[in-house]
């Protein structure tokens, strides 16, 4: 058979020949040859570049490994350390436990003191502290031991005292002791009882008792003279509810129930007298004249009679003055306008003064009528003596009030120098002018003249229309100084001055009247007799 016939390709190793297989075998050496050297290349250019990188970065790998090696000691120290801590505190909890036992033994006394001071209990608090006493003399406490005792001890005295001050005040009770009850109330505020049920409760029996006495008193004084008091209806439901002694408060309603029409009308004259009231002071006369008719009542009311005339004479010479611009159908003043008066009299700072005329006038803008509510209360400051002529015995601020008004103004009218001329006048009347009848126009007679001629004079009197225009301010106002008639000069003696001139002998009261008058004569003397004292009219204002 032919070669071409068995040759079935040049790949078939075993069908080549020896040439083509040796060919062959060098072309595959070639290769794997290139092969490899392309291989080491890459090995040898990774290596060389690695080389290259670690000696550019060893610096770096060295402060890492540095740096790795603190950290690893630094956790092995920390390890350490927190072994050693835990060992610590497993010891000193094992202390702690000893030492805590120990001390809880040993305030088992202190504990039950402060459980016997929360109960407040006598006899267990000092129980607890005789204890913790006995403990402290075997063995040193520590100071806030030593303080805390010292509060028991403290707070035990104090329940002491009170307990006693209790039973005190529960005997006193019982014993009907007022004064054992007061000197009990006085401990109990000095040890801060004040919110104790048993002082609250005397106290309000002790106010009830004040209450009573004060009603007593004040029936007694009714009983004694009716117009010391006036609010006896107010008194009788007051000892009602108080529970004063029925028979005692039958006893003054009946003698109310006589009196009470010749009271209310007192006080209803005192009321319109206070107030500037014209017909209501017309009717309050009249009504006072009628019931005086009756012998049961007899006559009564003289102050008020008084004042009332004496205020009627100045609101009649208004009326002539000013021809009944004012009308008498409502009263003059109010409680609003008094208030504002007060203020202007009792202010003695003369901006203030100044302020309170300010708003008196804002209330009152119409001039007319501030003028005559200015007159109005100079006349009620006067003659309603039963506002300042008070017993000085009673001790009250609101008399203490009354009574200071020395330095007192009120538009040019000083209130104790205007007072004190009417209440000499009234004794001088009074004992000159008295009569069978009892105290009437002959009381007050001549007060109005009196007052009229006297150099102070216009404390209580207006002046007219055709004087005002005499006193302007500056240089105008200077009134030339003419000497008074011979007949003026003359000092005329009333009849009861003559009468008692006579007299050897002077009685207490007229000694006392006679050291009045000469007071009141020196104190005129040392005054300025000269017009300069008038103090100056303006539109605005009626006085300075």
């Amino acid at each position: 058979m032919g070669e071409n016939l068995w040759t079935v390709g040049l790949t078939k190793v075993f069908l080549k020949t020896a040439s083509e297989q040796h060919a062959l075998e060098q072309a595959r050496k070639h290769a794997l040859h290139d092969m490899l050297l392309r291989l080491q290349a890459i090995v040898r250019g990774v290596i060389v570049r690695r080389r290259l990188w670690l000696e550019m970065h060893a610096a770096e790998e060295a402060e890492r490994i540095a740096r790795e090696e603190r950290e690893k000691e630094e956790r092995l120290a920390r390890e350490e350390a927190e072994k050693t801590t835990m060992m610590a505190i497993a010891m000193q909890s094992i202390i702690r436990g000893f030492l805590g036992k120990r001390q809880f033994k040993r305030l088992g006394p202190l504990k039950a003191l402060l459980a016997a001071r929360k109960t407040g209990i006598i006899d267990e608090l000092a129980t607890a502290l005789g204890n913790i006493r006995e403990q402290m003399k075997e063995e040193v406490q520590p100071n806030w031991v030593l303080e805390r005792v010292q509060e028991a001890e403290e707070y035990l005295t104090n329940l002491v005292e009170m307990e006693e001050l209790i039973r005190s005040i529960h005997d006193a009770k019982e014993n009907l002791d007022l004064e054992e009850l007061y000197r009990c109330i006085q401990r109990a505020d000095y040890l801060g009882m004040e919110a104790n049920n048993d002082v609250q409760q005397v106290k309000s029996e002790l106010a009830d008792i004040e209450a009573k006495k004060d009603v007593v008193e004040k029936f007694k004084k009714f009983l004694k003279d009716d117009a010391s008091v006036s609010n006896i209806p107010e008194l009788i439901a007051e000892a009602k509810r108080l529970e004063v002694d029925i028979d005692y408060v039958e006893r003054v309603e009946d003698v109310y129930s006589l009196l009470g029409p010749k009271i209310e009308a007192k006080n209803r004259l005192r009321i319109s007298v206070e107030f500037v009231h014209r017909d209501a002071i017309k009717d309050g006369l009249r009504e006072i004249a009628e019931l005086s008719q009756n012998q049961a009542y007899g006559l009564f009311g003289h102050v008020e009679i008084q004042a009332a005339e004496q205020m009627m004479r100045m609101l009649d010479f208004e009326e002539e003055m000013y021809q009944g611009e004012f009308a008498g159908d409502r009263p003059r003043l109010t409680e609003e306008l008094v208030e504002l008066c007060q203020r202007i009299e009792n202010s003695s700072n003369p901006v203030r003064k100044r302020e309170a005329q300010d708003d008196l006038h804002l209330v009152v803008w119409n001039d007319s009528r501030f003028e005559g509510i200015i007159r109005a209360y100079k006349w009620r400051t006067v003659y309603a003596t039963w506002i300042y002529f008070r017993d000085p015995r009673e001790e009250s601020s609101e008399t203490e009030s009354l009574f200071s008004a020395d330095n007192a103004s009120f538009f040019g009218m000083r209130t104790g120098y205007a007072r004190d001329q009417y209440k000499i006048q009234m004794n001088l009347n009074k004992k000159g002018n008295k009569n069978a009848t009892g105290e009437n126009e002959s009381t007050h007679g001549s007060i109005q003249e009196t007052q009229m001629n006297d150099k102070k004079g216009t404390a209580l009197y207006p002046l007219t229309k055709s004087r005002i225009k005499q006193y302007r301010s500056g240089q105008n106002n200077k009134i030339p100084h003419k000497p008074p008639p011979r007949t003026k000069m003359i000092r005329k003696e009333s009849t009861f001055h003559q009468a008692v001139k006579k007299r050897t002998v002077l009685t207490e009261e007229e000694e006392k009247l006679k050291r009045s008058r000469e007071t009141l004569q020196k104190l005129r003397d040392s005054r300025d007799p000269t017009m300069r004292g008038i103090i100056s009219f303006k539109k605005t204002t009626m006085w300075k």
